[in-house]
């Protein structure tokens, strides 16, 4: 029973590259496997089993195209089985549908989408005529539709009518024009940011526009980068000018501070002259006022010796007079 529990866990997870835009109907029919390869019945029959697993891998193994096997199967296990037991399945069925069907379909989308923008950029899809590759860059549009996700069943409708398209060359338009049309009526009109194709021209021309941005952008830059380089010359020109303005601010600094010491020291000789100069005025002072005591008393002596002279010069006279009166007595 360890097959039927790989099988029950593949279906539940869907996660391999064969669940890829896989269409609805071919989907719940997958999921109906879960119901019977669950149902106690089963394990009485290794034989049914052994058929189930077969039949599950032959159509994995394409893809899940080839059904018809699965089909046919399904269609035994619901007259094996009670009708009670079809109605739980189809619960069970439902269920299992809707766990990762956006995701899935998200990338089914996605993938679609650059299978058939590759196809148009290829030799092939050059070489289509005009009006097929209008309808298949329409086609392109509808698939960029946002409401496309919502309605699964027109995806799987559209994957199918290109497929079908594809086999005969695109060389048959007519139904699956029809089928755009209809998408026009279930999703609306396509806006320009769903037309997402551009032609090896039109993806050329963008490529020269973005190069050509790119070399105006690179010029600019260089511009830029040479207007850069032309100040920062100019800072360096600015910087060198200023060390040369304060080395010759600290040489007229240090020739001042040299000025200043010889200075202090004219200062300080100026000091000491000044008090030499101050001692000697005041000893000329004391020598000026001593000068002129001697000269008082020099005066004062002359006086005394005025008035000593006249007293002598008196008692010479006196003696005059008494020496002439005995002369002539």
């Amino acid at each position: 029973m360890e097959k039927i529990s790989l099988i029950i866990k593949d279906l539940e997870e869907k996660s391999g590259k064969e669940w890829l835009g896989l269409q609805k109907q071919t989907e719940d029919r997958l999921d109906s496997l879960i119901w019977y390869l669950d149902h106690p019945k089963m394990q009485e029959s290794p034989k049914l089993v052994e058929e189930i697993v077969d039949l599950y891998y032959a159509a994995k193994s394409s893809n899940f195209v080839k059904m018809e096997g699965i089909i046919r199967k399904l269609d035994q296990l619901t007259i094996k089985f009670s009708k009670e037991g079809a109605v739980k399945k189809r619960k069970i069925a439902e269920s299992h549908a809707v766990k990762g069907e956006q995701v899935i379909y998200e990338k089914a989308i996605v993938e679609f989408i650059k299978k058939v923008d590759d196809y148009l950029n290829s030799t092939s899809g050059n070489s289509l005529p005009e009006k097929t590759k209008k309808s298949l860059i329409t086609f392109l549009g509808f698939l960029n539709h946002p409401d496309l996700i919502k309605k699964t069943a027109l995806f799987d409708e559209m994957k199918d009518k290109y497929d079908k398209t594809e086999e005969l060359d695109f060389l048959s338009m007519q139904t699956f024009d029809d089928m755009l049309n209809m998408c026009d009526i279930k999703l609306g009109a396509i806006t320009d940011e769903m037309k997402t194709f551009k032609s090896p021209e039109q993806r050329k021309k963008e490529l020269d526009e973005a190069w050509g941005e790119f070399e105006a952008e690179k010029e600019k830059f260089q511009a830029k980068l040479n207007n850069l380089e032309s100040e920062r010359e100019a800072i360096k020109a600015e910087r060198e000018k200023i060390e040369t303005e304060r080395s010759q601010i600290n040489l007229d600094r240090e020739n001042l501070l040299k000025e200043q010491e010889e200075f202090k020291v004219k200062n300080d000789n100026l000091k000491q002259n000044l008090q030499q100069y101050e001692v000697k005025n005041e000893n000329l002072k004391q020598d000026r006022a001593r000068m002129e005591t001697e000269r008082e008393n020099l005066k004062l002596t002359q006086e005394n010796l005025q008035i000593k002279k006249e007293n002598i010069d008196a008692k010479q006279e006196k003696l005059d007079r008494e020496l002439e009166k005995l002369k002539t007595g």
